[in-house]
């Protein structure tokens, strides 16, 4: 089974877009329409003891609005003009080898270089600064202040030093914001212009010739253009069921369990730029750790009440042995042990996965896609 959404239909990225949502309930600040909870509770006071929908009433919290027979309007999938010709451009890079690169001259802003680098800071190499046989168009701006200009001029087979500075903020990595650093770079070689003989020579199977090659990166950006237009069905077919109801508060507890897993998906995405979850979501969202994660949380749980009455009104409720039957197929579609599924994984938890899912599908069916 392909998970269409996680358990918070990916709000960590779109909880601030969202708006409109009409409540009965009195809070103490709010962010659109959105409420904050009274207090803000933060990582540690946050309790992990799991509410279930299955004693939920969700009746006695959710008013459904239109939900069947309703447009939604969603950008049809396309394919950026741009993007295809620089991806094209870079999988032909990709296949030139230095005997096929052009060596004999300086390098000039518009050129392609292939690159070797390694970055250091006080004299010690750090963590993402080194990287041979890269690719970089020089003007492109692909790369700190000062990296790409300090290489024009430079022929292939010299090596440079650059003496550089990070950004301040630096969103990758908050140890290197605004520190000094030594790039010393190796030009190999400068891509030559595209032409049917060069790539003719790569050997590639899916194509041997310019036209090819761009067919070839335009259906691979075209599959994912599709991806992308079905996720974006799905977000706008959730949004607008979410804001058609009236909500008029929360079971308790369910606010602070869907904290909790915001503000641990929040400190992992964190921990992969190496920052904090404070410092994350400051950053890219200008709010606080505990702001964001009780707001996201508020969103998470609007969405799950008016999908479980959506699914108790529409009789898409599992019976214990259709929910066996799902969690069978979950396993062996996983490759994985029915029992280990069993014995790991809360089977509330995987009856209101699969009830999330049985409720997009429905909506899905009975709710007119349009282009925007």
């Amino acid at each position: 089974m392909k998970k269409k959404f996680a358990w918070f239909f990916c709000v960590i990225i779109a909880v601030l877009a969202l708006s409109g949502c009409k409540s009965d309930g009195e809070a103490s600040e709010s962010i659109g329409e959105v409420s904050l909870p009274e207090s803000g509770a933060s990582a540690a006071d946050v309790p992990t003891e799991r509410v279930n929908l299955a004693d939920i009433k969700v009746e006695d919290y959710v008013t459904l609005g239109e939900y069947k027979g309703i447009e939604v309007a969603v950008a049809p999938a396309a394919v950026d003009e741009d993007e295809w010709d620089e991806l094209v451009f870079q999988e032909y890079g990709s296949h030139i080898t230095a005997d096929m690169g052009i060596t004999d001259r300086a390098v000039k802003n518009g050129d392609t270089v292939n690159i070797d680098y390694v970055g250091k800071k006080d004299g010690v190499a750090f963590d993402g600064g080194t990287a041979d046989g890269q690719l970089l168009t020089i003007g492109s701006d692909s790369y700190i202040d000062g990296f790409e200009d300090g290489l024009v001029g430079v022929k292939p087979g010299e090596t440079v030093d650059l003496n550089l500075s990070f950004p301040d903020p630096y969103y990758s990595n908050a140890e290197l914001s605004g520190a000094a650093v030594v790039f010393t770079v190796t030009v190999n070689f400068i891509i030559p212009e595209m032409e049917d003989a060069i790539i003719a020579g790569f050997g590639q199977e899916e194509y041997s010739n310019v036209e090819e090659l761009r067919q070839y990166v335009y259906d691979y950006l075209y599959e994912d253009a599709l991806y992308n237009y079905d996720t974006n069905v799905e977000s706008t077919i959730l949004n607008t069921v979410v804001n058609n109801c009236t909500y008029s508060g929360f079971p308790e507890g369910m606010l602070a369990q869907y904290q909790q897993n915001v503000l641990a998906s929040i400190e992992n995405m964190a921990s992969m730029y190496g920052v904090d979850g404070e410092y994350y979501t400051t950053t890219l969202y200008q709010m606080s750790l505990d702001d964001f994660a009780a707001l996201s949380a508020n969103m998470s749980a609007r969405q799950v009440l008016a999908f479980q009455a959506i699914a108790n009104l529409e009789g898409l409720t599992l019976t214990e042995e259709e929910l066996d039957e799902r969690i069978e197929t979950y396993a062996a579609d996983n490759g994985m042990d029915p029992e280990t599924v069993r014995e790991t994984v809360d089977r509330e938890e995987f009856r209101e996965y699969f009830m999330l899912d049985d409720v997009l599908a429905f909506l899905m069916e009975n709710i007119t896609i349009v282009d925007e």
